[in-house]
């Protein structure tokens, strides 16, 4: 009898575990890690996808692919297993051996696709086109931390392209813009590693770079300052853009972080801003959470009656300036370059000593090259900003019209 209430109790606790796991929603654990064999694909390429689950048994799944507004593309079945992690991931990869193909319809569109709304995939496009848009993708992998530590925590001489970078705050910030330019202009998504190649992007009319940006190669230099020398426009959203001199591997799946005689990241021997026209160092940080108007008349200011703009964010940068009677104006001759007006500016310091700005840019190189507009700082394509303010909106897409003129 004490037999047959044993059973008789475990079978109801069996059947109140069953209906207590059907209630609980796995999906968000069931992927532990996933990546893909390269940085951004065409249409008509085969997709190697890799991935491992955190439990210790295999099983297959349908997996959804998703546009980057959230709507579905396709699905796929995977199989999935617990796949073991080779000694050093950061610098070497996950190292998995299981992966399925995958491929895209030849006549899907280029953008930022994700598997199930977290992993990124890039689709370039062939066509001529009027924007491309750099998906920061070797950026966001050096910024992706692995078991809580990362390759600038470790001072990693190399980080690793084959293990999981799920989609960044900035990316996920800009979907509505994504939306905006997708439907209103012919668009190109490229990574900051096809910047190598400026066959990927020469055609374009502007060029759009955004969020983390810090790691540049030599080659992703050259193209882009011939790219701007042949009167090609930019969109700046970025704090820390061409700080420091990377190299990528034959493979693209693998950054050198220093060459062999350096045991520190090294930086430019030419700071950023005489690319890009700002850095860092001439902006900083600022308790203040605005931008004061100073060109109110200025095309990328129309439609924003008020006097100052909200942006809060952690870092700013900036072109060199000079005060005239408390007014800042940049320093033209300090930068090397044609041209730069301060649309909005307010105070910021990097160092205790510095009387550094913040704000919103327009610069020319040249007199017969494009142009170059900064909205000052990364956290501008965070939801809390550009997702809820109005006037980061219209600045956003003014930039656009009037480097598209």
């Amino acid at each position: 009898m004490f037999k047959e209430l044993k059973v008789i109790k475990l079978i109801v606790f069996a059947g109140l575990l069953f209906v207590i796991l059907s209630k609980i929603d796995f999906s968000d654990n069931i992927i532990k890690e996933l990546y893909t064999d390269k940085h951004s694909y065409y249409a008509d390429d085969t997709i190697k996808v890799y991935s491992s689950t955190p439990f210790n048994f295999s099983f297959s799944r349908n997996i959804s692919i998703n546009d980057i507004s959230g709507k579905k593309v396709s699905s796929t079945n995977i199989d999935l297993n617990n796949q073991n992690v080779d000694s050093n991931p950061l610098e070497d990869g996950l190292g998995f051996e299981k992966f399925i193909n995958y491929q895209f319809s030849n006549n899907i569109k280029s953008g930022i696709y994700l598997i199930e709304d977290k992993y990124p995939i890039i689709i370039k496009s062939k066509h001529i086109v009027e924007i491309t848009v750099v998906y920061p993708y070797a950026n966001n992998n050096l910024y992706q931390a692995y078991n809580d530590l990362s390759v600038f925590s470790l001072n990693s001489k190399k980080s690793s392209l084959n293990r999981t970078a799920p989609i960044d705050v900035y990316s996920e910030g800009l979907i509505p813009f994504f939306n905006f330019l997708n439907s209103t202009y012919k668009v190109n998504f490229i990574t900051d590693l096809d910047l190598e190649d400026i066959n990927n992007f020469k055609n374009s009319k502007v060029l759009i770079l955004y969020g983390k940006s810090t790691c540049w190669t030599p080659k992703m230099k050259d193209s882009f300052n011939t790219y701007v020398a042949q009167k090609g426009n930019v969109l700046l959203m970025s704090s820390y853009t061409l700080n420091n001199v990377c190299w990528y591997n034959k493979k693209g799946n693998q950054i050198i972080m220093y060459d062999d005689s350096s045991n520190a990241m090294k930086s430019w021997n030419n700071p950023p801003e005489k690319s890009i026209g700002v850095s860092y160092v001439n902006g900083g940080y600022s308790t203040d959470s605005s931008y004061q108007l100073v060109n109110s008349g200025h095309p990328i200011l129309k439609g924003v009656a008020n006097e100052f703009i909200n942006i809060k964010a952690n870092l700013y940068c900036s072109p060199p300036i000079k005060w005239y009677d408390d007014l800042p104006r940049i320093d033209i001759d300090s930068l090397g370059f044609y041209k730069g007006d301060i649309i909005a500016y307010g105070k910021a310091t990097y160092l205790e000593d510095s009387k550094g700005i913040k704000g919103i840019f327009v610069l020319q190189p040249d007199s017969t090259s494009g142009k170059i507009i900064s909205l000052g700082t990364e956290d501008w394509c965070l939801k809390e900003n550009i997702g809820e303010n109005e006037n980061l909106q219209k600045i956003t897409k003014n930039s656009i019209e009037y480097l598209l003129k």
